[in-house]
Order: structure tokens, then C-alpha cells, then sequence
């Protein structure tokens, strides 16, 4: 009652796909249209919490104390909004990036999905968000336009301007 939120701005790209029938092509589409719906452009992101922030989601981020858990995001249905809840134990900026990233991609690709849907197919779910997270930060249009070498130095160069770590460019560049 003392915080006024941003209005939602949160879209429905899925187009009445569950996500048992996405493709990795439609996960490139849905992260492409969300930059176009948030007028983000094709380059690197420069403040993504903000822009995440500035769409309704709510942010908050706390000790988490688990290894494997970086994050976690999950929709409110009697408030229609989503909530993203980030480890603050990861105090590095380009793995919190990816993190944000990747419970966007939950957001926007798993919100209907339930409980023992996440139990049965826990693993293809979280290989979707990282997929979205990887073609949400570094879009294949013009991210790969600045792949000249897949030396270290190259990828670090890479890291400086994109802001994404050697290893999610890495793994981007595999899919």
C-alpha cells in the first residue's frame, strides 16, 4: 500500500505455445520480439535490472546460500505480477547479468507452467530460460558481427563490450 509499482509491461509472446513445443528457434523469436516490445535495440543492455524493474517485475535479491541456486522467479496470479528474487551471494556483475537473464526467460516462457510440470521436465525448462537469457543479451544479429576470433583475448574483449562472461558466450555461441 506505500509503493507504487511501475505498470506492467510484461507481453504474452508465447502465441498459445505451451513450452513443451518450443523450439530454439521460437526462443531466439520470443527474446528478439520482448527487445523490440522494450525498444531495447540490438546492442548490449546497458542497466538490466532496470529495465526488468521498468517493465513491473519486482526485484529483490538476498543471501541465498546454495551453490546451485542462483535465482528464482515466479508469478504472483492474484496480483498478475511477476516476482524475481536474485542470490546476492554471486558479487560478480556479468554472472548476476545472466542470472537476471535467465529468470526473465522463466518469466516470459514458463508462467503457466505447474508445479509437477517443473518436477517431470525441470531440466528442459531450465535449459529454455538459459537459452532465452543467452538470445535476450547477445542477440545473433549483431553479437556475432563482433566475434573476430575465439581466442581468449577476443572473447574478453567481447565480455568488456556485452557484458556477458567468456562462458555464456561461449555457450551462446554453440547453440
Amino acid at each position: 500500500e506505500y509503493i507504487e509499482l511501475p505498470e506492467m509491461n510484461v507481453p504474452d509472446l508465447m502465441g498459445g505455445q505451451t513450452f513443451l513445443s518450443l523450439r530454439y528457434e521460437d526462443i531466439e523469436l520470443i527474446a528478439s520480439s520482448l527487445r523490440e516490445q522494450w525498444d531495447l535495440g540490438d546492442g548490449p543492455i546497458d542497466d538490466l535490472l532496470m529495465v526488468i524493474e521498468n517493465a513491473g517485475i519486482v526485484v529483490a535479491e538476498d543471501e541465498i546460500g546454495s551453490p546451485k541456486l542462483d535465482g528464482l522467479s515466479r508469478w504472483s496470479l492474484s496480483k498478475e505480477r511477476p516476482y524475481m528474487l536474485l542470490a546476492q551471494d554471486k558479487r560478480v556483475a556479468v554472472r548476476r547479468r545472466l542470472d537476471a537473464a535467465h529468470e526473465l526467460g522463466h518469466v516470459i516462457l514458463h508462467k503457466a507452467v505447474t508445479q509437477p510440470e517443473l518436477k517431470k521436465h525441470f531440466k528442459l525448462i531450465e535449459e529454455q530460460a538459459m537459452m532465452f537469457a543467452g538470445a535476450f543479451l547477445l542477440p545473433a544479429e549483431t553479437y556475432e558481427d563482433d566475434i573476430f576470433s575465439l581466442s581468449l583475448d577476443a572473447m574478453l574483449a567481447t565480455k568488456e563490450k556485452w557484458k556477458v562472461s567468456v562462458a555464456a558466450q561461449i555457450k551462446r555461441l554453440s547453440n
